[in-house]
């Protein structure tokens, strides 16, 4: 299955439009929201393979990310960043889960935490809302609180294992 996710990543990402697609009769609000149901475990198991060129290619090129780091315009300036998180959580002896999902029409909001498989401690949790116009829209908005126990920036050893765009 994770293959199956990671090529289904691919494949939805690829479907992003140039420009947001408008709500309406031809792309609607239920379309949307089943589209982001379909997409969910997609970008877990991205998340847990490590997988940034997936993980960006998530977010429109104009993505507003909104953390405690300050507020990030833009998938470049996010991305020096992001990729040590992505390191932190995807770190071999690590599992991620996610404790609440919920969906409604392009949003998508979720709980998270990163448990180290020998110790049982929590390493790092969070909660997170994306804006997500469906496959062809991609993210345009996402706002998050992390907490990170341990580390805040990777090891380059754990940075090497991220695979960049």
């Amino acid at each position: 299955m994770q293959s199956e996710f990671l090529a289904l990543s691919l494949k939805i990402d690829a479907m992003q439009d140039e420009s947001p697609p408008v709500i309406g009769d031809g792309y609607t609000m239920s379309q949307i929201e089943q589209e982001n149901k379909e997409w969910w475990p997609t970008h877990c198991e991205a998340l847990r393979q490590g997988r940034g060129d997936i993980l960006t290619g998530e977010y429109r090129p104009d993505l507003v990310h909104f953390c405690q780091d300050g507020a990030y315009y833009g998938i470049e300036e996010q991305k020096v960043r992001e990729q040590h998180w992505w390191a932190l959580i995807a770190q071999p002896g690590a599992t991620m889960t996610w404790l609440i999902v919920m969906f409604h029409g392009e949003y998508v909001w979720f709980e998270w935490s990163c448990i180290d498989d020998d110790t049982n401690e929590t390493l790092a949790k969070g909660s997170c809302v994306w804006v997500r116009r469906g496959h062809r829209g991609g993210c345009n908005f996402k706002g998050e609180q992390l907490t990170f126990y341990r580390d805040v920036f990777s090891s380059p050893e754990l940075l090497e294992l991220i695979t960049k765009s």
